[in-house]
């Protein structure tokens, strides 16, 4: 989804149960909504709030969102890790998506096994996070923001 100015560009996967309180209050910012759809909150409550916005949703929900103005891609997760974001960092940029099959089918994108995770594997029956099977491939962890600025990459927690 793209802003109507064509700053923003949303990739949501998820729901957000309060959007309607959350729209009510940025229309009472100024913003204007042309439809019902809880993803034009988050591009909303992010053009009012930054990367703070994501402290006042509450719901399931993992997304990215291309600010073409400052240059600046925002990974978000909810707080309880509902929804899958895996990424890789390289040299190219920063590559995501919800399922790892997609990220080992994008070139560039080494397919090398973490063989620290490969030990974990039994003993948990999964992978703990931020680590999966494959070196170099993150999980984006529950209640965490990954913000891509200026070729760096950093991960803070905002619960």
């Amino acid at each position: 989804m793209q802003s109507l100015d064509g700053r923003l560009t949303l990739v949501y996967n998820g729901e957000l149960y309060n959007f309607r309180e959350l729209r009510a209050e940025l229309q009472r910012l100024g913003h204007v909504f042309l439809t019902d759809s809880d993803a034009k909150v988050v591009m909303q409550a992010y053009r009012a709030w930054s990367d703070r916005c994501v402290e006042r949703f509450r719901g399931m929900f993992a997304f990215a969102l291309w600010d073409r103005e400052a240059s600046r891609l925002l990974l978000a997760r909810d707080p309880f890790g509902k929804k899958p974001l895996f990424y890789y960092e390289g040299p190219q940029g920063v590559v995501f998506t919800s399922e790892i099959k997609a990220l080992l089918d994008f070139p560039g994108v080494p397919i090398n096994v973490d063989y620290q995770a490969v030990w974990e594997y039994p003993a948990y029956r999964y992978v703990p996070g931020p680590a999966t099977l494959f070196a170099g491939i993150r999980k984006l962890p529950p209640g965490t923001v990954a913000i891509w600025s200026k070729g760096r990459l950093e991960e803070r927690q905002y619960i």
